[in-house]
């Protein structure tokens, strides 16, 4: 066994994480909102040009959250309760 071998053992090098972190989780909850200055500048553009800024394209995702728990989480974070999401 190789040096270089030997220390990612020793470590637990894994180079195919497990993928199950809550923010892939089927219970995971955010929102996506527009920033106060894209709102502002919508409502200020011309006609022609509005909206400048779409949720679908601008949006900044907030208050990530378990849907079990209802508490604030990370999207790298695991629980013993992680499922796969649902696909529509």
């Amino acid at each position: 066994m190789s040096a270089q071998s030997k220390a990612k053992a020793a470590q637990g090098y894994d180079p195919k994480p497990d993928p199950n972190r809550c923010g892939t989780c089927g219970h995971f909850k955010s929102d996506f909102i527009l920033p106060e200055w894209m709102i502002k500048a919508n409502s200020e553009a011309p006609k022609r040009l509005a909206p400048l800024y779409t949720l679908e394209d601008n949006a900044i995702e907030k208050n990530a959250r378990c849907g079990l728990g209802g508490f604030a989480v990370k999207k790298t974070a695991v629980c013993e309760m992680y499922i796969q999401p649902v696909q529509a």
